[in-house]
């Protein structure tokens, strides 16, 4: 990782005569061979999913929707950040290049401004996995809220907003992924505690 070499033990032995070191691969095709392979096979994909992760901190992925695959991954989208008149000013303090655009008419009638993106990086090909679901809106003056949300409400809520592709494969997929992830509603007015808020679902 950014160039440093690291060894874990995965806990596997095998006979040398099994291993090509070139290739850093197992030989052979007994049995053994190949439930050692598939071991490791799904110790490269979790670190994989793992790195993805780690990289994606801090990564910006889409602006109002986002793309997912069958396994609940989530990929880059390169569509410009557009940004209503009324935020302007709360966002140029992350966004100074904010103050040089011109607003233009979206198609919804309101003025915004476009700020260009470079998210497709090294490694977003692979997808990022999701490790929470976080639903946000701003408040003017009320103190920071973050809360967990149920499954049923969280469900209610996203189909408000997601389209999934009619089919029973697919709507399985869907439902099993709502299962398996943790679900936030987070109210603010701060910007920057609302950033902390959320930077902490890494440490979780």
């Amino acid at each position: 990782m950014k160039g440093q070499r690291f060894e874990i033990s995965t806990g596997f032995f095998l006979d040398s005569e099994m291993w090509v070191e070139s290739t850093q691969q197992i030989k052979g095709k007994s049995e053994e061979a190949k439930i050692i392979k598939n071991r490791l096979d799904k110790v490269t994909s979790k670190i994989q999913d793992i790195y993805n992760q780690l990289e994606s901190m801090g990564q910006y992925l889409s602006d109002d929707f986002i793309a997912a695959d069958e396994q609940g991954k989530v990929y880059a989208v390169p569509a410009a950040i557009s940004v209503k008149e009324g935020s302007v000013k709360t966002l140029e303090e992350f966004y100074p290049e904010l103050k040089s655009l011109l607003p233009e008419e979206a198609f919804t009638g309101k003025l915004v401004r476009y700020i260009p993106v470079n998210n497709l990086t090294a490694g977003s090909e692979h997808g990022y996995q999701v490790k929470a679901f976080v639903f946000v809106s701003y408040t003017q003056s009320e103190p920071l809220t973050f809360e967990k949300v149920e499954t049923k409400e969280a469900l209610r809520l996203l189909l408000e907003e997601i389209w999934v592709k009619p089919t029973a494969e697919n709507v399985s997929c869907f439902f099993n992924w709502i299962q398996q992830t943790a679900f936030y509603r987070l109210r603010y007015s701060n910007t920057q505690e609302a950033i902390e808020a959320v930077e902490k679902l890494y440490l979780l």
